[in-house]
């Protein structure tokens, strides 16, 4: 039980990772775009 509980927790902070990488890509990505648009 507490094994699957850690498990879980590992699982879900690998994927906010990957998730804020994502999204911090987008953002340089946008913030770039918006300065070179100008």
């Amino acid at each position: 039980m507490g094994d699957k509980k850690k498990f879980d927790m590992y699982l879900y902070l690998k994927w906010l990772t990957i998730g804020f990488g994502v999204s911090g890509i987008g953002v340089t990505i946008a913030i770039l775009l918006y300065l070179f648009t100008r």
